[in-house]
């Protein structure tokens, strides 16, 4: 599972509350070889997803409120994805950012070093191409 397909099944969630089994399909659709509990127990580690009957087979399986880090990240990946694989510099990410999501060069640089999925090197910063 990596970090992309993961946001991937986040964003379906984030449109609409969706059954297991298919997030299931789209994640095996995104080349993943996991089963089905595999990933419910991936993203019952996740406190944004939360399941509608936790005793099911199938439950739906929706999305809560993201923290302001968790809204922050997903902000600076949708910067990203426009130029794919290139790198931005940190300065220009925080002037792309939405004006209520207000941040540092410094508190940036904190949380994306807490991330798989990006790099970051001096003052600019990439997805990582493997991810």
């Amino acid at each position: 599972m990596t970090p992309v397909l993961l946001d991937q099944l986040q964003a379906t969630v984030r449109r609409q509350p969706t059954r297991l089994s298919h997030l299931h399909a789209e994640a095996r659709d995104g080349g993943t070889p996991w089963s089905q509990e595999q990933l419910r127990l991936l993203l019952e580690c996740f406190e944004a997803f939360q399941f509608s009957d936790a005793t099911a087979d199938n439950p739906e399986v929706s999305v809560g409120e993201m923290t302001h880090e968790e809204t922050l990240l997903a902000a600076v990946r949708e910067i990203l994805e426009t130029q794919p694989g290139r790198p931005m510099p940190l300065a220009r990410v925080i002037e792309l950012l939405p004006s209520h999501l207000a941040t540092s060069i410094e508190q940036l640089r904190a949380l994306i070093t807490q991330t798989n999925d990006i790099e970051i090197r001096g003052s600019m910063i990439r997805r990582n191409p493997g991810n």
